[in-house]
């Protein structure tokens, strides 16, 4: 296990440290305390960017390092994208791996500087394949985080508008849900749903807190949707499908209201919501311990909130049962969160609210 940075020890006498925890080579070897703490520091002022050096060119100048610095440059930039297009893309087929390779050859052989926006892109792809060290990220990948959401800013303040701009947006938000980084998720998920959100900030009428009618519809859809999508030659693993999750989510979370709300002369409507509820939280506890295995990298973001959904649905029913002793059935389904949180921050958030609960 390595520290993000030199000692202090190393770093008062400015000589490299292998940063080996819990005391590096040199000072083990000197036989010298070896701390990684830094001391308390008087606030300091950060630079803020000036306009008049926010040109194209120095943009494009500073991201071009930046992606030599931290993915690498010819073989080491062809491995990272492999890496991204062999784990992130099976689950969030985003960019288009031809049109990518194609753009970067491109580069390569006409010896020019890539554009912003593609070394923008490549830096957020490098981003989301950063895992946990550990029980947490590493400060420099949260260094790194922030200041790729800086460069978005400061691009799109520029005026750059482009699919891969929108690409990059799409997989820095898919880093903060995987990781838990609340509420710059939820800012990033809405987005591009602002309008809708101001029509309901402005709305003067209230509206039901569950509409009936437009569940239903919902289920519908969502039910369709999912017998075309496993009707194929292979069903898809359970682990890494985005759309299987998204879709289970979906469905818990409006059956989960609907099974408790009380609709006039519908009872039929609650037990038949409870009814798929069980058989849902059956059908993915029962694909959890029955699916292959599957690399770390490759497991996808939205599977967490799935699980998680189908363990408290466990919990409340057992609580309203009375008597009946949970674990069983929500074992697997922790033991799925375990193994996610190796791969993203928020399945073990999503773990210690189970067990709190």
């Amino acid at each position: 296990m390595s520290a993000d940075q030199a000692c202090l020890c190393c770093r008062r006498q400015k000589r490299k440290c292998d940063k080996i925890l819990p005391r590096c080579t040199l000072c083990k070897r000197l036989n010298k305390p070896c701390d990684y703490l830094l001391p308390a520091e008087a606030p300091r002022l950060l630079s803020l960017p000036d306009w008049a050096d926010l040109t194209p060119f120095n943009l494009r100048h500073t991201l071009e390092a930046q992606v030599s610095l931290i993915v690498g440059d010819g073989l080491q930039l062809q491995a990272a994208a492999a890496s991204y297009f062999r784990t992130i893309h099976t689950w969030f087929p985003i960019v288009s791996e031809t049109c990518y390779n194609i753009r970067l050859s491109n580069v390569r052989v006409q010896m020019a500087t890539a554009l912003s926006d593609l070394s923008l892109l490549t830096l957020c792809m490098a981003l989301v394949c950063k895992e946990l060290v550990g029980e947490d990220l590493p400060l420099s990948t949260r260094s790194m985080y922030a200041s790729l959401k800086s460069f978005v800013a400061l691009l799109e303040a520029m005026g750059v508008n482009s699919l891969e701009m929108l690409q990059c947006r799409l997989l820095l938000t898919i880093f903060e849900i995987g990781h838990a980084m609340y509420p710059a998720a939820y800012v990033s998920t809405a987005a591009n749903l602002l309008d809708q959100a101001l029509v309901h900030v402005h709305v003067t009428q209230s509206r039901s807190l569950f509409d009936g009618v437009e569940a239903v519809q919902i289920l519908k859809s969502i039910t369709s949707f999912l017998s075309t999508f496993q009707s194929g030659d292979s069903n898809p693993h359970p682990l890494s499908n985005s759309a299987l999750a998204l879709c289970r989510s979906a469905m818990l979370e409006i059956l989960e209201v609907g099974s408790h709300t009380h609709i006039p002369d519908n009872e039929s409507c609650i037990h038949t919501s409870l009814n798929i509820l069980k058989s849902l939280v059956y059908e993915i506890a029962r694909g959890v311990e029955t699916s292959p295995p599957i690399e770390t990298a490759s497991l996808s973001v939205f599977l967490p909130h799935c699980i998680y959904k189908a363990a408290m649905v466990c919990l409340n029913d057992t609580r309203l049962a009375g008597g009946v002793d949970p674990e069983p059935s929500i074992r697997p389904l922790k033991a799925l969160l375990g193994y996610l949180g190796m791969r993203w921050l928020a399945a073990r958030r999503y773990l210690a609210k189970i067990e709190t609960a």
